[in-house]
């Protein structure tokens, strides 16, 4: 960045300084604070100094420099398309994601959410469980572990799950709602009534806890 610095390169420089400033968490994005797309506008900056660069070798060895940029574009488009097979399906992504970082708890929780959509519970819960073992308050891992459960037909343990999450963010409507449902399943329906009214305080337009909350008014204790 400094003024001796040949033009290119602090123009360089600064554009990767500006580029990263809007995505770097000083004020967090809600939807993706970390994402692989924020390091698109700001390899503008790197192409910048390295064509620099290429362009100083090229001048006093062309032969040289011309080399040294098609073995950086070999390497780079090399890369590129061994990246796309990561890129292929939700399973491979978040599973490289795991191998990259494995202490990455979110990524065994994704990967758990695509094999409960797959509907393969068993794999679903291993991911879930895992996750928990990375982030022990999780509780998003927790509610959708019991669920996993609960459509396995374990429903003490799915509502054990529910109600650490529950203990864990009290104020998570979701947690309160599956508790409900979990206590509605086992036979508790007043327990479960409690949880869908506390489900209404924290959530007043909730519909699901509304509908339960009906059913169970009208003498029907099961949907």
């Amino acid at each position: 960045l400094r003024r001796k610095s040949p033009g290119p390169i602090r123009a360089g420089a600064q554009w990767i300084l500006w580029g990263l400033l809007p995505v770097s968490n000083i004020v967090k994005i809600p939807s993706a604070p970390v994402a692989e797309r924020f390091q698109y506008t700001i390899l503008f900056g790197f192409v910048l100094i390295l064509g620099y660069l290429f362009e100083g070798l090229h001048q006093k060895k062309a032969a040289a420099g011309i080399a040294a940029l098609s073995m950086l574009c070999v390497a780079l488009g090399a890369r590129t398309f061994e990246r796309n097979f990561v890129w292929h399906d939700d399973i491979k992504l978040f599973s490289g994601m795991i191998c990259s970082d494995p202490d990455d708890a979110t990524a065994y929780y994704n990967l758990g959410n695509v094999y409960g959509k797959s509907g393969d519970l068993e794999a679903a819960v291993t991911e879930f469980r895992t996750a928990l073992a990375k982030d022990a308050g999780f509780t998003k891992a927790m509610v959708n572990l019991g669920v996993a459960y609960a459509k396995e037909g374990r429903m003490e343990e799915a509502v054990r799950e529910f109600r650490a999450a529950t203990k864990q963010d009290p104020a998570m409507p979701e947690a309160h709602l599956f508790l409900g449902i979990g206590y509605e399943k086992n036979g508790f329906l007043k327990e479960a009534a409690s949880e869908f009214m506390t489900v209404l305080k924290l959530d007043p337009g909730n519909a699901q806890a509304t509908r339960k909350l009906d059913q169970l008014e009208a003498g029907d204790g099961h949907v």
